[in-house]
């Protein structure tokens, strides 16, 4: 349907569905990386190989990821403290990390 072709260009388009790393709990059901190697198969241009990698850890990934990207140093400007949910509410998250 062009969508990936308007993302990442034309010539992009093969290297896309050969390197597409699944992640997640819900990507651990049974029969779901073949179900999704089909459709993106279905959609893939023709000729086009369809890779996924599915690590061992995906049913972690997220959390991993974001505990590592967390303690950052350069992202502890945009920590939030109890005192100042409590002081801002929600709205903090958009004043510091925005």
């Amino acid at each position: 349907d062009g969508t990936v072709e308007a993302v990442v260009g034309k010539d992009a388009t093969a290297a896309w569905y050969s390197s597409v790393v699944v992640a997640g709990g819900s990507s651990a059901f049974p029969g779901f990386d073949e179900r999704l190697r089909r459709e993106l198969q279905g959609r893939a241009p023709k000729g086009t190989n369809v890779a996924l990698a599915l690590p061992p850890d995906r049913k972690h990934a997220a959390w991993l990821g974001a505990s590592i990207l967390g303690s950052l140093t350069t992202m502890q400007q945009m920590w939030i403290t109890k005192e100042e949910y409590d002081d801002n509410g929600p709205l903090i998250v958009h004043r510091k990390c925005f």
